[in-house]
């Protein structure tokens, strides 16, 4: 297996940083201990290979989960409700990477009518395939994320399903606790809703987020000034493919990754238990690190 590896810090460092974080994870008994490296690396890299800093994330990822059981237990992806949510969506990270290093995920509503599928269920879909995604070897580190929301089939009636602590509880996620640096979001083929949307997410947006948000117009090809169209698939105006075949992967990701994604002590904090900080469970550090 080929190096993981990140241009601003020599491997050295990278594996002092990670044998620091899984000691400090082995070391609480409140911590889970089945953490993929790999996790823990893309934790490190967005905190900029600041250990506390990475500490402090993973800890309030953590304690969010364990606070909001609608939202992170029951996660078969197998599951019915989950089912219908990919079938009616298209959430996927595409394969294709940008110059400065971004990688690029796109999110879309596939139906109008969608009464059959709750927000909340919407969301922790997104939880799901966002937890398989950063579980995934990568052999050079990311720099960031390119989000594209396609508003194209979006209605005043889904605005009436968001659920508001849920929508405060995942914007939340992803400013605080989530080992994705977003560097850029792109919102295509608006429309009016526009504005009540951004009504809804400006109190819980940092300023930063909020002004990253650019706005593309239907039939406009403004998107291209920032997202090369050779990197995008064919349904958003692309040339890289069908985004059927990247979605495909996915689901098979999210499938072949079931049993981890469904074991909720891998996931939340132990509150009610005191464990003993010298035991180790599941693949550890050491082993990961013989990739380098």
């Amino acid at each position: 297996m080929e190096s993981v590896k990140d241009e601003s810090i020599a491997i050295e460092e990278i594996e002092a940083k990670l044998k620091e974080l899984q000691q400090w994870i082995n070391d609480d008994p409140e911590m889970p201990k089945k953490f993929e490296a790999i996790l823990l690396l893309h934790y490190l890299k967005v905190a900029r290979w600041r250990v506390e800093k990475a500490q402090t994330m993973i800890k309030l990822s953590l304690q969010l989960r364990t606070e909001h059981p609608e939202i992170f237990t029951d996660r078969d992806p197998l599951k019915k409700e989950m089912k219908d949510v990919f079938k009616a969506t298209d959430m996927v990270l595409l394969s294709t990477t940008t110059e400065e290093n971004y990688k690029i995920g796109v999110f879309r509503l596939l139906q109008d009518e969608l009464d059959h599928i709750e927000f909340n269920d919407l969301i922790k879909a997104f939880f799901v395939m966002s937890d398989v995604r950063n579980i995934m070897f990568e052999p050079k580190l990311n720099d960031g994320e390119i989000i594209i929301f396609d508003m194209s089939q979006v209605s005043y009636h889904h605005v009436t399903k968001i659920v508001l602590s849920t929508l405060r509880l995942y914007l939340r996620y992803i400013q605080e606790a989530h080992p994705v640096k977003v560097r850029q979001i792109h919102i295509i083929n608006c429309n009016p809703i526009i504005d009540k949307l951004m009504m809804l997410i400006k109190p819980f947006l940092s300023t930063r987020n909020y002004q990253m948000i650019n706005c593309h117009t239907a039939g406009s090809e403004t998107l291209f000034d920032f997202v090369p169209r050779e990197l995008l698939p064919n349904e958003l105006g692309g040339n890289h493919g069908p985004i059927t075949e990247i979605k495909g992967f996915w689901l098979k990701q999210m499938e072949k990754h079931r049993d981890y994604i469904m074991d909720d002590d891998a996931w939340r904090l132990n509150i009610e238990q005191n464990n003993n900080s010298d035991e180790k469970e599941g693949g550890g550090v050491l082993d990961f690190l013989g990739i380098f």
